[in-house]
């Protein structure tokens, strides 16, 4: 796999090298899908690269679209802004909106359309120069879809395919959550005995209480607290409906 190391596909690159695959670092992204298109040209096996978000995608145009011309099998994987970042800053773009900080403060935020880091919409991008273009939206999504990729890429007339993996596939829904300000991220040892009730309870750590959940973890794993319940996201249905949070049950329109 060639790649470009960003912190939006970070997680494909360690897991691949604990796979036993070859992980090769270049300079520049269009290097990575050049040097994959060698790969399947001298094999006759579908290359791979993957690169980072954004403009980590958008750099490898010309590689893509030179792989496309020469009918050359070709996966390139990329990295995408969380799922449920893209939707809120569509659904809410250049409203002035209020939350709740993890620290308590009530604080401003403005998406003005903007989204969130490298977010682009990238298939629509690429879409016009590969065979076939897909988003993992769940864990779930991602082995049939790579399956799919390869067969695409193989298949008739080979060709390039991309497939883009947003973090909150990549990396625990938790941390994407921390990071919007919707739960607040602290180490077993820095939590107070009163917000052990706050903890948020994964899943896998089955029918336990939030303060039996925390005290059965070490000092220095990571909690996730929630935030003030009093105060939380208004929920959208889109439009001006959007502009508006629920705070003790009283719905609070913003000013755009």
């Amino acid at each position: 796999m060639f790649t470009l190391v960003g912190g939006h596909i970070s997680p494909i690159l360690v897991a691949s090298k604990a796979q036993g695959i070859r992980v090769i670092d270049v300079r520049h992204e269009v290097t990575a899908v050049f040097a994959a298109d060698a790969v399947a040209r001298l094999s006759g096996v579908a290359g791979v690269a993957a690169v980072t978000a954004g403009p980590g995608v958008t750099n490898t145009i010309t590689a893509v679209k030179n792989a496309q011309m020469a009918q050359s099998p070709l996966v390139l994987i990329g990295g995408a802004a969380a799922t449920v970042l893209k939707v809120r800053a569509r659904c809410q773009a250049g409203v002035w909106l209020m939350m709740a900080r993890a620290d308590g403060v009530w604080g401003l935020l403005r998406w003005q359309g903007r989204g969130s880091l490298q977010d682009i919409d990238q298939l629509s991008v690429l879409k016009p120069i590969v065979k076939y273009a897909a988003t993992c939206n769940t864990v779930r999504d991602i082995v049939p879809t790579l399956r799919r990729a390869f067969c695409e890429a193989m298949s008739g007339v080979p060709g390039p395919v991309f497939v883009e993996f947003p973090l909150d596939v990549l990396y625990p829904v938790s941390e994407i959550r921390a990071s919007m300000g919707l739960s607040t991220r602290k180490r077993k040892k820095e939590v107070e005995p009163a917000d052990y009730d706050r903890a948020i309870v994964p899943v896998e750590a089955g029918d336990v209480t939030p303060a039996a959940y925390v005290e059965s973890l070490s000092g220095d794993a990571p909690v996730f607290l929630r935030v003030d319940q009093s105060c939380v996201w208004w929920e959208c249905t889109g439009g001006a409906a959007c502009a508006a949070y629920r705070c003790g049950g009283q719905v609070v329109a913003v000013g755009g």
